[in-house]
């Protein structure tokens, strides 16, 4: 589970596919705001074409609604600066059970959400990983590849 930010009052996570125009804006405005001009954006454009973008968020559980959580920090916000429904600030691109990109707002890195991808997809294998995420696939016990088959 997510460690530092997670309260015992919310709800499950849930990892879904990218299928809506707003949520992946949302998740594009992250992205922008947390690591301007690193990310290939044309290649998280063309997962959520191919639909193979993946988010993550939280399932609102009543006390959650009754504190107004949507507005913690922890939860993205529209392109208004609007609160989106619980989604939180990372994105996978992966096909079948193979991860091609997990990425996590800088801010958030750390937290388990990574791990939480690996866990809700059943992520199997992350295909031709950066040398410093290798740890983290190992510690997780997923197989890294060179190729796509």
């Amino acid at each position: 589970m997510l460690r530092v930010l997670w309260k015992e009052h919310y709800g499950d996570a849930t990892a879904f596919r990218v299928e809506d125009e707003g949520d992946f804006w949302i998740i594009f405005r992250q992205i922008i705001e947390g690591s301007p001009g690193n990310v290939p954006y044309d290649t998280i454009l063309n997962a959520f074409k191919e639909k193979k973008l993946y988010g993550l968020k939280v399932i609102e559980t009543e006390e959650m609604f009754r504190l107004g959580c949507k507005l913690d920090p922890l939860f993205c916000v529209d392109m208004n600066g609007d609160p989106g429904d619980y989604l939180l600030p990372c994105y996978c691109i992966m096909q079948d059970d193979i991860a091609e990109y997990i990425w996590v707002r800088p801010d958030m890195r750390r937290q388990g959400l990574g791990r939480l991808f690996v866990q809700k997809l059943r992520i199997r294998e992350a295909w031709n990983p950066l040398p410093e995420s290798v740890g983290f696939w190992e510690s997780c016990g997923v197989e890294t590849v060179e190729s796509l088959s």
